[in-house]
């Protein structure tokens, strides 16, 4: 053996065998490659992290008013008017409400086909000492009423050519609130099946007899003795007991 290879077999006696060297440089190659994963992953959480967080704030933001309340700035939306909510369940119908006055309510009535269907008219009594709902064949005589619930009632039908009218007044006797409906058809057409109206008889009822009719007026609104600003009824409401 040379100088040269003493030399040589000395600067390497430390060093790994060639083999073992090969598989080293592998195992630190999928270290790298492993931790490079691990950084990309934490990465992506955290980005998705702080995108959750401002779309929060930015719907914080945007819309700061609780469920149910308007945001500031912006005007409530108009009254619902729980009449025109029955009447429309009662008859699947377009019902607009027209000014009235205190104690009374007025709708015309449109079908699917944008046909009119005539006026329906809603007048509420105090009645606390009872009724005696009349008798069309004998006025002197009172009606047996119907009972829906704690609610009584009567109906009327008339079946003139140019003035169809069903009628139903109801009345609820633990606080003698009374309400009367009226739905009259389209006059004018000369045709009975042109003019009928809006509501059927059952129709009608349902809607008198319905407690969110008889609530929908306020504790002091009433027709009595109010002739001249109520509706005319085919069928008068009587004087309060």
């Amino acid at each position: 053996m040379t100088a040269l290879d003493e030399r040589l077999a000395r600067a390497l006696e430390d060093e790994p065998p060639l083999g073992d060297a090969v598989e080293a440089v592998f195992h630190r190659a999928g270290q790298l490659r492993r931790r490079r994963i691990r950084a990309l992953l934490l990465a992506g959480l955290i980005a998705v992290v702080l995108v959750a967080a401002l779309g929060y704030g930015l719907i914080s933001v945007l819309l700061p008013a609780a469920a149910g309340e308007p945001a500031p700035g912006r005007p409530p939306g108009p009254a619902v008017d729980p009449v025109a909510v029955v009447l429309a369940e009662v008859a699947d119908l377009t019902v607009v409400r027209h000014p009235a006055g205190a104690g009374w309510r007025q709708y015309t009535a449109v079908d699917r086909a944008g046909n009119p269907r005539g006026v329906i008219e809603v007048a509420v009594y105090a009645a606390p000492g009872g009724l005696c709902l009349p008798v069309l064949a004998d006025r002197k005589a009172c009606a047996l009423a119907e009972a829906a619930g704690d609610i009584e009632y009567v109906r009327y039908r008339f079946d003139e050519v140019d003035a169809q009218v069903n009628e139903v007044i109801a009345r609820r006797p633990r606080d003698g609130r009374t309400v009367a409906v009226m739905a009259s058809g389209e006059r004018g057409t000369g045709d009975a099946e042109a003019g009928r109206p809006a509501l059927t008889g059952s129709q009608t009822a349902a809607a008198a007899t319905d407690p969110r009719v008889l609530d929908a007026f306020g504790a002091t609104e009433s027709c009595n003795d109010k002739p001249s600003i109520c509706p005319a009824l085919r069928v008068e409401v009587p004087a309060a007991g």
